[in-house]
């Protein structure tokens, strides 16, 4: 069975949708498929690809983190989060999740979730930058997540 909630991505109505990544490497595109791999069709000849996939923009996209799994909620790259660091009781608010064992925070890395107690999801780089210092914004710009502008 296919994990739908593998990626996220923002289709380009700018709706979040969820499931399996796709890469259309001659036109240069990303699909999500939101079932599963039997409702998409890859014609071998052109490439083209059709079925019940949904265009996504590049930038947008992260990646379910399974080992994250916390309190039922779903975690995925880009994740804005709320923690309290584990060797000095701090609280570390608007820290980014970038994998399943590292978070940045104003710019600086940080083992996770080893170095944290509970942590809660606030909002994602995409959405919600606002809530970002600015070594966050630089480095994730640099990182590909936000537009340099």
């Amino acid at each position: 069975m296919l994990n739908k909630k593998m990626f996220r991505a923002k289709s380009m109505s700018n709706e979040w949708v969820y499931g399996s990544l796709i890469e259309d490497y001659t036109n240069d595109c990303f699909y999500i498929i939101r079932n599963n791999m039997n409702d998409c069709r890859i014609d071998q000849t052109s490439g083209v690809i059709t079925g019940k996939v949904t265009p996504v923009r590049k930038e947008t996209i992260c990646q379910y983190i399974e080992q994250l799994n916390y309190r039922g909620a779903d975690f995925y790259e880009g994740d804005i989060i709320r923690t309290t660091l584990r060797h000095t009781d701090k609280f570390a608010e608007n820290a980014i999740v970038l994998s399943d064992s590292c978070i940045l925070k104003d710019g600086l890395g940080i083992i996770f979730p080893q170095d944290t107690l509970e942590y809660e999801i606030i909002g994602n780089v995409i959405d919600d930058s606002n809530l970002l210092c600015e070594d966050s914004i630089r480095w994730l710009k640099n990182y590909g997540w936000l537009r340099k502008d």
